[in-house]
């Protein structure tokens, strides 16, 4: 809780908002006495600021006022789509505070325009307050002598706090009228009916209602004649309010959320679980993630964290995406976080199938921004870990902040966008372009990319997932005459488990007393389903399911199986491929997705197209009849499998690129990794046989790749990031 400077204050759709929370609101006002001089608060829903396009003669009566706080959830709702976080305080709700909280024996409370059956109600229920009331007539604010009437009752009253029930713009032409009058004091709030509500006179919506944002509703259903005309006029209004603000935010004609004259601009505040954070000195990497497993979103992959948790030469402030449809759903908090990092999750809104994906990761790029600024964390680099989502919001804050940007390709996704999605290739193409690095988590989706842009080859390389249990020398093991798969139930269709579960049962009878251990957890439904796969292909003795594990006990199991078996479908790369491979044990993986493209000449698997069940059958009985050839191969492949995937190369390419890119030169790779940027084999290199690719029944092994060229060298280029001034947004 800060104070109400502190807080700020924003304008939105024409009016002004207040970012106060409700505790430094009560707080303010339990620190009102009597005698105070005067001021007033105003709560602004969707008729108030459809009302002020119109009337531009009422803007000066709600900038006029000591705290403006919004009393509509489309409002906030609206807000947050564009990255800022509008607090949420019903004026029913806050004269409830002061009644139950506030108010003490002996003060005084006026009101204007309700009538005597609600303050008899009032004296009734409170007997130990002093209740006057002054009820002007109809029309009353044109007419002078009535508005001086009124002006005289609330001007001349010694009452603690004035409520103003004569609705929406009275009261807030009467508030600010008030207030140019010298012998006012108090607290004025204008409340429409929230002492009928207090008072039992009108209903108030339930609380789940409240709750879900519909109270409009039951207010509309409790009173339709009189509520109708305002809440079906006023969508579209409301709707074209809103389209101007976005207009004006994507033309630029609005680089930050103005602020309030009457308050001093906020301050840059951390939140107060961060106090004793290490202060980030060293250069800061912004990373946007939608795969990242922080404490408030389903389990995810563990790749991106690991990447960031081994790069301990810079700092890093991570931005954890998780689209949601459900506007209650959204939040922007931040998370525990090692030191060096600091964690924001960011549960963003969009809508399914990529419907106005452009759009939403602007607001998604706008809200980071307004956190950056409030953080008072100004990156030197921006990596986007995916290209066709991350990537719009990285290219929006990179160009905005002059600094260089990273992008990341993960083919399961950047394939989705492409391929149903021409629309974006133009934009993907630009990013790809522009972007100072492009790295390959999907090896396999590289000639795609290249595609888009042909120059993109000078600047790429692969980046491959990191793995716990890399090492140089793989020892060979005897394994038990058992396969093993790992999953997510709830995708399985993407995991191949119906093609591989079908294909393993054809080929059973070939392979008398072997298993397979299925490892992995999903929904009970899922898991169910699974179940009855098994049970379909009479393989309930055959396939086990060995449920969810901790990863260091799965890696301790893998060198006892025979193979890992995973035709998946759609994989970005598929970090078990390499925990099978340093665990000597081969695999079963699908051309062109998930690891394809980083063995090859490597013979220490079979590529198979995972839709295919004989080729993948076929491959099953090879792993299993020729398994010790396969584990040989393994072993002798070792230091180049290390060389290709292992933690320490990666880093130090990374970290001398970054260097590269702010201007700090790069550092060449270890003489002893022997390898070029690429990080695959250099030009001239002796290379292995080729690894076997099952497309049928046939088993075949595939040409070797042709060498990839050396990447040239690269000037240092002095940094031209230009010092800017931070700005006031607000998240």
């Amino acid at each position: 809780m800060g104070s109400l400077a502190e807080q700020g204050s924003v304008r939105f759709l024409g009016a002004p908002f207040d970012l106060a929370d409700e505790a430094s609101v009560v707080a303010a006002l339990r620190a009102r006495r009597p005698g105070d001089h005067f001021r007033y608060i105003v709560t602004p829903n969707v008729d108030h600021v459809v009302r002020l396009r119109r009337r531009a003669d009422l803007v000066p009566a709600y900038e006029g006022a000591w705290i403006s706080l919004c009393d509509s959830r489309p409002i906030r709702m609206l807000a947050r789509l564009l990255g800022l976080h509008l607090p949420h305080l019903a004026g029913a709700d806050l004269t409830a505070r002061i009644f139950a909280d506030m108010l003490e024996p002996g003060d005084g409370i006026a009101v204007v325009g309700a009538d005597e059956t609600v303050l008899d109600a009032l004296r009734r229920d409170r007997p130990e307050l002093v209740v006057t009331g002054h009820v002007p007539p109809m029309g009353f604010v044109d007419d002078p002598a009535a508005f001086a009437a009124a002006i005289d009752f609330a001007a001349t009253s010694t009452a603690r706090f004035l409520f103003l029930a004569v609705g929406s713009p009275q009261s807030e032409r009467l508030a600010a009228a008030i207030a140019a009058d010298p012998r006012a004091s108090g607290t004025a709030l204008c409340i429409g009916a929230s002492l009928e509500f207090l008072t039992g006179h009108k209903t108030r919506a339930p609380r789940l209602v409240r709750g879900l944002g519909l109270e409009w509703l039951h207010r509309l259903a409790t009173e339709p004649r009189r509520l109708w005309r305002r809440y079906v006029f006023g969508v579209w209004p409301l709707l074209a309010l809103f389209a101007r603000e976005v207009i004006a935010r994507l033309g630029g004609r609005r680089r930050q959320w103005s602020a309030r004259p009457r308050h001093a601009a906020p301050s840059a505040v951390v939140p107060a679980a961060m106090a004793a954070a290490t202060p980030l000195t060293r250069p800061l990497v912004l990373h946007i993630t939608g795969d990242y497993p922080d404490p408030l979103r389903a389990p995810t992959t563990v790749a991106v964290k690991r990447l960031v948790d081994e790069l301990t030469s810079m700092d890093h402030v991570v931005f954890s995406l998780d689209r949601q449809i459900d506007p209650r759903k959204l939040h922007l908090r931040e998370c525990p976080a090692p030191a060096g990092q600091r964690l924001f999750a960011f549960a963003h809104f969009g809508l399914p199938l990529g419907v106005g994906l452009r759009f939403w990761f602007w607001l998604v790029a706008r809200r980071i921004r307004a956190v950056l600024e409030r953080e008072g964390l100004r990156p030197d680099l921006v990596h986007s870990h995916r290209l066709a989502f991350d990537g719009l919001a990285g290219r929006s804050l990179a160009r905005e902040l002059a600094i260089p940007h990273f992008v990341s390709v993960r083919g399961e996704t950047e394939s989705k966008i492409i391929r149903f999605k021409p629309t974006y290739r133009p934009l993907l193409r630009e990013i790809v372009a522009t972007a100072r690095r492009i790295y390959y988590v999907s090896a396999w989706y590289r000639p795609q990319i290249e595609a888009l842009d042909p120059a993109v080859a000078g600047k790429a390389r692969p980046l491959p997932n990191i793995v716990a249990n890399a090492r140089a020398v793989i020892p060979i093991v005897e394994p038990r005459a058992a396969f093993v798969a790992a999953a997510n139930f709830d995708i399985w269709r993407k995991k191949g488990l119906d093609r591989l579960v079908k294909a393993f049962s054809e080929v059973a009878g070939d392979m008398p007393g072997v298993t397979l251990d299925v490892f992995g957890s999903g929904r009970p439904a899922s898991v169910a389903y699974v179940e009855s796969l098994i049970a379909r292909h009479g393989l309930g003795d055959r396939v086990r399911l060995r449920g969810k594990v901790a990863n260091a006990d799965f890696l301790a199991e893998l060198p006892g199986y025979q193979a890992l078996l995973m035709p998946s479908r759609n994989e970005t790369f598929g970090m078990v491929y390499a925990e099978a491979l340093f665990a000597g044990v081969p695999i079963l993986y699908s051309l062109r997705t998930g690891i394809d493209g980083y063995l090859d000449g490597l013979s220490v698997g079979i590529g198979v197209d995972p839709n295919d069940i004989t080729a993948i059958g076929t491959a099953i009985v090879e792993l299993h009849r020729r398994n010790a050839v396969y584990r040989a191969a393994i072993a002798r492949a070792a230091p180049e499998l290390y060389r290709r995937l292992n933690a320490a190369t990666q880093i130090e390419l990374y970290e001398s690129e970054v260097a590269e890119a702010l201007g700090g030169g790069l550092r060449p790779p270890s003489a002893a990794s022997g390898d070029d940027e690429t990080g695959l084999p250099s030009e001239g290199a002796e290379e292995p046989s080729g690894p076997l690719r099952l497309t049928g029944p046939a088993v075949q092994p595939a040409e070797a790749p042709p060498a990839r060229r050396r990447l040239p060298d690269r000037q240092p280029t002095p940094s031209a990031r230009p010092a800017t001034t931070p700005r006031q947004d607000v998240a």
